[in-house]
C-alpha cells in the first residue's frame, strides 16, 4: 500500500514539476559549522539531498592519486555497521535513487526521493558519510575491481581519449593526476589512506548540505541537525583542512613529440570508419567580468544551429554531421573544447579546418548579428535546461563554489542580454592562446595515418596510460 500511495503522489503531481520562477535560496549555518542551503519548491512532493564535501582528486596525497575515487566506492559499501546489502536494501526499499561522485574539488553524495521519506533520507545520508564501514574486505574487494577495469582501459577508447586529453591539458597544474595517475599510484594505496583522507577532508567546516524540493522546513532542519550537527553526529574529523597540493607536469605523453609540428595524440580503435576529434584550448581561471561574454563566445562559436563552426565545417564543407563547442572551469583552470566526428578519410581536413575557424576569430572578429543571435540561443535554453528546480539549484551551486554571485542565476537573462559585442572580443584576446591546445583522435590508426600523409603540419602520436 505504501509503494502504491508514492506512485500516485508521483504521478499527480509530475504535470507541476517545473517551478515557475527563479527560487532564492536561503543559507544557514549549524552550530558545528555545517552549511545548509534551502531551495523550496512545493509543487512536487520529492526532495533532493546532497552533501558536497570540498575534497577530491587534488587532494590525494603524491604517490597515492586513486585514494578520493577508492574511498567514494567505499561510502556505498556499508556503513553504521550494516553490510553494503543491508544499506542498499534499506535505500532502494524507500525508491530512492542515490548518485556518489568524486571530482577534481569535490566529492558529492546526492540521496533522490518522496517527500514522505525525508527523514528517512537524511539518516541513510548521515550514515553513508559520517559512518561509513571502510572494511578491509570491501577495500580489497574494491581495489581489484579498479586494478581490473584499469588493466583494460585499451577496451574503452572513449574513457581514454577524456583522460588524455585533462592530463596534456592540465599539464603543470594541481589537476594533472585526474582520477588516478597510475597502477604504481593504486597499488601503493592502503585501507589507512582512506581513513585519513575521510578523517581529514570530511568536517562539517568543509562541508555544505543543500536540500532541494518539498518539505517541512521546521521538520527537516530538526533532523538534519540530529543526524549531522548533534553530539551524536560523529563526524571523523573537524576543522578546515591544511591542504598540500602540488602541480603534476605529464611528461610521459608528450615524450617524443615534435617541438616543431602540432602534436596529434591518436587513440586506436580499430575497425571503425569514423574518427572522433577532441581539440581543446587551455583558458586562464574564470573572472567575474568575464563569465557571461565567454559564454557569448562559446555560442557564437559552436553551441547552437547557426554558430560558426556549424555553417562552415557542416553546412559548407559537409565535413561532419555535427560540432559543438563547449566552456568548463575548475578553481584555477578553464577549457575550450570543440568536439566533432568525420570519416576517417576526412579527418586530417576536419582538423585543419576547425582549428582554421578557430584561428580566423582573430583575423574575421564576431559580427554583432552573431552576437544577437547567440545572446537569443543562451537565454531561451536557460529556461529550457533549467527547468526543474534540482537542475536550478545545481547550476546555483557551482556558480557559488566559482566565486561568482548568486544574482549571476537569478538574473541571468538580463546579464547576458547586457554582453557587448566588444566584451566578446575583448574575452577572445585575453582567454584563448592559440598555442595551449591538445588535439585528441580516437579512430582506426591506419585510416588515421592515410589521411594525414599530406599534413605535414602535424605530427602524430600514440597515447598509452600505464
Amino acid at each position: 500500500m505504501r509503494h502504491l500511495l508514492k506512485v500516485f503522489l508521483l504521478f499527480s503531481f509530475l504535470c507541476s514539476a517545473a517551478y515557475s520562477s527563479p527560487v532564492e535560496p536561503v543559507s544557514e549555518v549549524l552550530p558545528n559549522g555545517l552549511e545548509v542551503v534551502w531551495f523550496y519548491q512545493p509543487d512536487l512532493p520529492v526532495v533532493d539531498l546532497s552533501l558536497v564535501v570540498r575534497a577530491g582528486f587534488r587532494d590525494d596525497k603524491s604517490g597515492k592519486s586513486g585514494t578520493a575515487a577508492l574511498l567514494l566506492t567505499l561510502l556505498d559499501r556499508g556503513s553504521a555497521g550494516k553490510s553494503a546489502l543491508e544499506t542498499a536494501r534499506f535505500v532502494e526499499e524507500m525508491g530512492v535513487s542515490r548518485l556518489l561522485n568524486s571530482q577534481d574539488d569535490q566529492t558529492l553524495i546526492q540521496f533522490h526521493g518522496l517527500a514522505l521519506d525525508s527523514a528517512l533520507m537524511v539518516k541513510a545520508l548521515a550514515e553513508m558519510v559520517l559512518k561509513p564501514n571502510l572494511a578491509a574486505d570491501e577495500f580489497v574487494r574494491e581495489k581489484r575491481k579498479i586494478l581490473e577495469r584499469w588493466n583494460h582501459l585499451e577496451n574503452a577508447a572513449e574513457t581514454v581519449s577524456t583522460m588524455v586529453q585533462h592530463r596534456l591539458l592540465a599539464s603543470g597544474t594541481s589537476y594533472a593526476r585526474g582520477a588516478m595517475s597510475s597502477l604504481s599510484d593504486l597499488k601503493n594505496i592502503k585501507r589507512e589512506d582512506l581513513i585519513d583522507f575521510h578523517k581529514t577532508y570530511f568536517t562539517p567546516q568543509n562541508a555544505f548540505l543543500a536540500v532541494v524540493g518539498s518539505f517541512d522546513r521546521a521538520a527537516m532542519r530538526n533532523t538534519i541537525v540530529n543526524e549531522f550537527s548533534s553530539p551524536n553526529s560523529q563526524w571523523p574529523g573537524s576543522g578546515i583542512p591544511k591542504r598540500i597540493r602540488k602541480n603534476h607536469f605529464e611528461t610521459r605523453l608528450l615524450r617524443g613529440t615534435s617541438k616543431t609540428n602540432d602534436p596529434v595524440f591518436v587513440i586506436n580503435r580499430s575497425g571503425g570508419t569514423q574518427t572522433s576529434l577532441k581539440l581543446s584550448y587551455k583558458i586562464p581561471p574564470l573572472e567575474v567580468k568575464n563569465y557571461f561574454p565567454l559564454l557569448v563566445l562559446n555560442a557564437a562559436i559552436g553551441e547552437y544551429i547557426d554558430s560558426r563552426l556549424t555553417t562552415i565545417i557542416r553546412d559548407k564543407l559537409g565535413l561532419t554531421y555535427g560540432i559543438e563547442s563547449s566552456l568548463s572551469f575548475t578553481q584555477e583552470m578553464g577549457e575550450f573544447s570543440v568536439v566533432s566526428s568525420a570519416r576517417n578519410e576526412n579527418i586530417a581536413f576536419l582538423v585543419q579546418r576547425t582549428e582554421g575557424v578557430i584561428e580566423d576569430l582573430f583575423k574575421e572578429p564576431m559580427t554583432q548579428e552573431e552576437i544577437d543571435n547567440a545572446k537569443s540561443f543562451l537565454i531561451g535554453s536557460f529556461g529550457v535546461s533549467h527547468a526543474s528546480l534540482p537542475a536550478y539549484a545545481s547550476r546555483w551551486l557551482l556558480m557559488r563554489e566559482l566565486g561568482l554571485p548568486s544574482d549571476f542565476v537569478t538574473k541571468y537573462a538580463e546579464r547576458i542580454q547586457e554582453v557587448q559585442l566588444t566584451e566578446v572580443h575583448r574575452v577572445l584576446k585575453e582567454a584563448l592562446q592559440l598555442k595551449k591546445k591538445v588535439i585528441i583522435l580516437t579512430g582506426d590508426l591506419p585510416a588515421i595515418q592515410k589521411s594525414f600523409e599530406c599534413r605535414k603540419s602535424f605530427s602524430l602520436q600514440g597515447a598509452y596510460l600505464r
